[in-house]
């Protein structure tokens, strides 16, 4: 798999600048199983949903995992937005069967750009080394 132009950045905040995405796919918040009962939710917490997208800029995928968390003491609600990299439409569907929003963010191997707005605010991280990737 090619790697995207965004991690030619030096942080994730820089990359996050530069997205440009176009969805190429809404895969909704649940999978099915072939009787139509929900398999699993395709995000973490309390409501989200996964989308298939293409960056702009150099064609690279993206399955994007939305996840919210909400705050029932009445703080704030949470959000977490994850980009994992994908080869191609066929890989980002298995990913979809295979794995519920949580257990897709622990399993997952490779570059991962995430998002949150924790009480600090909007920030950007990723799995990145130092060193050329």
């Amino acid at each position: 798999m090619e790697q995207c132009c965004l991690f030619s950045y030096p942080t994730a905040e820089e990359a996050a600048k530069n997205m440009q995405f176009e969805v190429v796919e809404d895969y909704g918040f649940a999978f099915y199983n072939p009787d139509g009962s929900v398999k699993h939710y395709l995000y973490t917490w309390d409501d989200g949903h996964r989308e298939l997208l293409r960056c702009k800029r150099c064609g690279a995928l993206f399955l994007r995992q939305s996840s919210e968390y909400h705050d029932m003491s009445g703080g704030d609600d949470c959000y977490y937005t994850d980009y994992y990299p994908v080869s191609n439409h066929e890989e980002a569907l298995a990913y979809n069967e295979k794995y519920n929003g949580f257990t897709l963010e622990r399993s997952f191997e490779g570059l991962i750009i995430k998002q949150d707005n924790k009480s600090t605010g909007i920030t950007w991280h990723w799995n990145k080394p130092d060193k050329d990737y």
